[in-house]
């Protein structure tokens, strides 16, 4: 059998199996209606039900990628914009009418799987991602129906789900996981378990009916429900393979990965598995983690990535257990018990040992990676704010001004309460009704900590510590004993300027002078970093129009930061001095670039491509580009310049790293060939978005070819 005939078989038992079975366990409105307590408002519904005007559709269309592949009308949304002209009434005609009667042709919702390997040597048909290739006219379609769910999923989707969540972050859950895990290591204390569950095609194999009870018992209304059938349970797919389209199939089951909407509906019904696991606590059957009791927290989710805390029994384990086989068969999803695995502290190696025999899980030991990023048990709206504010701080975001760093608390926990002094002038706590200000330590007065300012290592004034501004304020006077100082007579003055209302005190950020109630990171940065000088060569470096990952060893080049043979030596490591592109000469960045015969032949190719007279000399390089002019109409041969440039740096750095870790070599015309497509297609990246400056660029680089 052919591959693309064994490919076309493999994805049709998954997606669309001519055997396909129901759930084992049928999941009836009422058993969602005692799950999940969130009903759809009216006000909701009627968003849902809005059909989009012709502005938007239009918007829609145009806010598309152009260089996103293709569905199976080869059509990308470049054509539609270009064409706007001619068929644009017809487009927006056929998108509202498919929102007023949920009819959408079978072609419209054809699919192309492309298979991306999941790794690098991928070898059998199972280590392929099929992604759908959709056309364009759906995804504008599936784009507007997640505009219109997504404002429920706020209220919906609980705070241990963060994917696809608005003001969720995916660091919230890496960073809370790294607190959770932290001491594991020392393997003492009081015994805990994470266990990280491997969800099987968790998008393929989802159960239609599931999904769409779910739904209904939400109070979605049925007309979009009617809608989100028509896109989910109409699919029919066809498989791509080494560029030809082969087979065809209609799905059963399943989500597409690629599918704007899909998601979206898959958070939505794994938040049942949250609501499963959260009830099973709640009946005490699972055990809390002891740094999860507080927060009644069970599990951490991105998406299909799971993460499950509870204590150290191996009751709390089996229940856990149970209840993902009881989601498995309600929702169709095959946990994969042998690429699930637990990490214990705490308990004993015999207790270890049978809960891998008795589950099929091995084992795990720190650190693993967790949705990218290492977790380590030694280091580590927002679920992991209110963690914090409820174990590190002890109920109370006040209590930070006074919470010391201690030995059990993570590196991160520790960090963050170090720095207390550095950020205490930039947030400011305003008063309004002062019963949550606290008198001692929140910056609430012009003269900040009025601990500090009044010199709290000595007298309190009969004032407790925990003392509110609110407490100090009866029957309409400041109840502070006379004033003995002069710090202490200021204070008193400016209490009687404060008037308390009867709203909630707030917190806002004020730095250099300017106020927001939203945090910056780039503000923050930018007041700790100080007052720096821009360097003559930042627009040698820098540009819009550059290649980002250019642009940046570009930066750590002029930087000389890149562990050439001359550093590693200065280090202390033991290296051959030789350049491997040449073979003649020590390492460093300036014989690289281009005292280096082969680098300056191939930067002498690209440079006289772009009408420059190539130099040697580093420094001499940079002081030629640095004098290019900057005028409007030299713009386009400064840019194409640094293009070629940056490209030229790049690939000859590639080329010495392939030579050294791989043990493969490339040409100078190989590389310059390299380095001619890529400027090609940047260039031609932004043809929708500034069409004048593309074509001066590739008719630059072409005119001298």
């Amino acid at each position: 059998m052919e591959m693309s005939e064994l490919a076309v078989e493999h994805f049709k038992e998954i997606l669309g199996p001519s055997n396909y079975l129901r759930p084992a366990i049928w999941s009836p409105h009422s058993w969602f209606a005692d799950l999940i307590q969130f009903r759809c408002s009216l006000q909701q519904s009627q968003l849902m039900l809005s059909v989009p005007s012709a502005d938007a559709i239009r918007a829609m269309f145009f806010k598309l990628n152009p260089n996103k592949a293709p569905g199976p009308d080869g059509l990308t949304s470049g054509f539609y914009k270009a064409s706007w002209e001619t068929i644009g009434r017809e487009l927006v005609a056929a998108t509202q009418l498919f929102f007023h009667s949920g009819f959408l042709p079978t072609t419209t919702n054809a699919t192309i799987l492309s298979l991306i390997p999941k790794f690098p040597g991928a070898t059998k048909v199972s280590d392929y991602r099929p992604i759908a290739c959709l056309n364009t006219v759906y995804k504008v379609i599936s784009r507007m129906l997640v505009a219109r769910l997504k404002p429920i999923l706020q209220d919906l989707i609980l705070p241990c789900q963060t994917a696809f969540v608005k003001d969720r972050l995916l660091v919230e859950n890496t960073v809370l996981a790294g607190e959770l895990v932290h001491g594991y290591h020392k393997n003492k204390g009081i015994p805990r378990i994470t266990i990280k569950v491997d969800i099987a095609k968790a998008f393929d194999t989802l159960s239609w009916e599931f999904l769409f009870t779910c739904l209904e018992t939400l109070h979605l209304p049925p007309h979009f429900i009617t809608l989100l059938r028509a896109c989910v349970c109409k699919t029919s797919f066809m498989v791509g393979y080494n560029g030809t389209v082969n087979g065809y199939f209609k799905g059963k089951r399943g989500l597409r990965q690629g599918d704007p909407l899909s998601p979206y509906l898959f958070v939505i019904a794994m938040n049942c598995l949250s609501f499963m696991l959260n009830s099973a606590a709640a009946q005490e059957k699972i055990k809390y983690h002891v740094n999860c009791k507080k927060m009644k927290l069970t599990h951490l989710s991105f998406a299909d990535d799971l993460l499950i805390f509870i204590d150290g029994s191996i009751e709390s384990v089996q229940q856990v257990l149970h209840v993902l086989k009881e989601f498995e068969q309600r929702f169709g999803l095959a946990i994969s018990m042998q690429k699930s695995s637990f990490f214990a502290s705490g308990l004993p190696d015999q207790v270890i040992d049978t809960i891998q025999a008795s589950t099929g899980m091995i084992c795990g030991e720190l650190p693993i990676r967790y949705l990218g990023v290492p977790l380590n048990s030694r280091k580590s709206g927002s679920i992991w704010v209110a963690w914090f504010i409820e174990v590190i701080l002890k109920g109370s975001i006040h209590n930070y001004w006074t919470t010391k760093p201690k030995a059990s608390f993570s590196w991160l926990a520790n960090k963050l309460l170090k720095l207390k002094d550095v950020v205490f002038p930039l947030i400011k706590l305003r008063l309004e009704n002062g019963m949550s200000a606290r008198f001692w330590f929140d910056n609430w007065s012009p003269f900040g900590s009025i601990a500090t300012y009044l010199n709290l290592t000595g007298s309190r004034l009969g004032i407790p510590l925990s003392a509110t501004v609110a407490s100090l304020y009866r029957n309409g006077n400041w109840c502070l004993p006379p004033a003995r100082s002069e710090q202490q007579t200021q204070l008193q003055i400016h209490l009687t300027t404060v008037n308390l209302t009867s709203d909630k005190d707030y917190f806002e950020w004020e730095i250099d002078s300017r106020v927001t109630t939203t945090f910056s990171t780039g503000d923050v940065y930018t007041y700790l970093r100080g007052t720096v000088n821009e360097v003559d060569w930042a627009t040698v470096v820098w540009n819009s129009y550059g290649i980002p990952r250019h642009n940046f060893h570009t930066w750590l080049m002029i930087l000389d930061r890149c562990p050439t043979r001359d550093r590693l030596l200065r280090w202390g490591i033991s290296v051959s001095h030789l350049y491997l592109l040449c073979n003649n000469a020590s390492e460093s960045r300036d014989h690289i670039y281009f005292d280096c015969n082969f680098s300056f032949d191939l930067w002498a190719i690209s440079a006289r491509r772009c009408g420059l007279t190539p130099n040697r000399s580093w420094s001499d390089t940079i002081t030629q580009l640095k004098s290019l002019p900057m005028d409007r109409s030299s713009r386009p041969h400064r840019l194409l310049v640094l293009l070629a440039w940056q490209s030229t740096i790049y690939w000859v750095w590639n080329e010495r790293n392939a030579r050294l870790h791989s043990n493969t070599y490339r040409s100078i015309d190989s590389l310059f060939k390299t380095i001619d497509l890529q400027i090609r297609n940047r260039t031609q990246s932004f043809r929708v978005t500034n069409p004048r400056l593309s074509s001066q660029l590739l008719q630059s680089w072409i005119r001298l070819a």
